[in-house]
């Protein structure tokens, strides 16, 4: 009878223990689901910042398309308009016109 009874807390005790193990590993894995919900929250916040950057960029694109585009007709509307270089002498000496400058 003895040798029953020893038996069986030996196996109530690795009952106990695999329980303990079972319990160990469903922690850890409901830290996993924590971690792998927290990057994907933080995947997702950075591709919306990414698109946001990417409307961003577009904008500051055609921005600069359309600055270009003012910056040449007023460009060719100075080729036309003939000036007179009305600085005083003194920075005539210091900063001399270039070929462009001289030319209009």
């Amino acid at each position: 009878m003895q040798f029953n009874i020893d038996t069986v807390h030996e196996q109530e005790k690795l009952i106990l223990e695999k329980k303990q193990f079972i319990n160990e590993l469903q922690k850890q894995l409901s830290d996993s689901h924590l971690a792998i919900y927290e990057e994907k929250n933080t995947v997702n916040t950075l591709r919306l910042d990414y698109e946001d950057l990417l409307k961003e960029e577009r904008s500051d694109v055609r921005r600069i398309k359309e600055l270009e585009a003012l910056n040449e007709e007023i460009e060719n509307k100075l080729s036309n308009v003939n000036f007179k270089d009305c600085r005083p002498a003194e920075s005539k000496k210091r900063v001399p016109l270039g070929k462009k400058e001289k030319s209009l």
